[in-house]
């Protein structure tokens, strides 16, 4: 994973870059195909940056929440749990010292803030590396050399309840099969970290359920096994005309997260979209 940092007072140890790179790297072994990019190929060619607060993108200031988005005003204040947005985000095509290419921007600054000790500033800098790199791995289709299907246009409420909670399924598997992987002292040679007090898996939960909703919802998913983010990265295009459909998705969803969703529902929900 290449990290640069734009201009940020904070850099990255060598720690964190590694336990973000060794959580990255527990993929299923069919997802290791060039036409169905799993995040661990992803690294190697989209670049992580370090941004300060005042080079955020604006749209980083804003997270949804139901039907509204809220405004952080103040910028000094400790955010507990704030949308992913506000620590980090991946754009597919940005322009960096004139050349034109994907990349993904967190800030350390703020995720800082967010933490209590170096030990959860670790985990939660892999948290949010990771979320990122979800959202770029659906933004490939498998099938299509030009990822024409994997855009979504206009980015609107319901995009926000699906693409977020989706990226956080992905977080979720990548920190279940680490953590269970790394309790076994599978993975102590590949990673500079010390053993954690802290269940990076547990710590990554908490952290969700502590989200606004739709970035909760993730976790909804999760224990409901509705794993579907392929599929949703694989019909984006076509789900963003079904209008009645995302409104029924919508409204099922906002009323239930939180631990009243069923599979049942959300398959389908999600069937009648596609």
């Amino acid at each position: 994973m290449k990290v640069i940092n734009l201009d940020s007072s904070y850099e990255l140890t060598q720690a964190q870059i590694s336990f973000a790179e060794s959580v990255m790297s527990f993929d299923r072994p069919y997802r290791l195909d060039k036409e169905y990019p799993c995040i661990s190929l992803l690294t190697e060619h989209i670049p992580v940056y370090l941004f300060s607060e005042k080079s955020m993108p604006v749209d980083s200031l804003k997270y949804a929440d139901d039907e509204n988005e809220y405004l952080i005003h103040n910028d000094q204040t400790t955010l507990a749990t704030p949308a992913t947005d506000w620590l980090g985000f991946y754009q597919n095509r940005t322009s960096i010292y004139g050349v034109d290419t994907p990349i993904i921007g967190i800030c350390p600054e703020r995720i800082i803030r967010c933490v209590k000790n170096d030990e959860e500033l670790i985990l939660l800098i892999a948290k949010v590396i990771v979320h990122e790199f979800a959202h770029a791995q659906m933004n490939f289709h498998p099938r299509d050399s030009r990822h024409s299907n994997a855009y979504y246009n206009p980015v609107d409420l319901f995009y926000k309840w699906m693409e977020e909670p989706m990226a956080n399924v992905i977080t979720l598997e990548r920190f279940y099969y680490f953590t269970t992987s790394y309790s076994a002292g599978f993975t102590f040679a590949k990673c500079s970290l010390t053993p954690t007090l802290i269940n990076p898996f547990d710590y990554v939960k908490d952290f969700i359920n502590r989200q606004p909703n739709n970035y909760r919802l993730g976790l909804d998913f999760y224990n409901q096994r509705f794993w579907k983010w392929w599929e949703w990265r694989n019909n984006k295009a076509l789900i963003s005309l079904k209008v009645t459909e995302k409104a029924d998705w919508l409204n099922y969803v906002r009323l239930n997260v939180g631990g009243t969703t069923t599979k049942s529902d959300l398959e389908r929900l999600f069937n009648a979209l596609k």
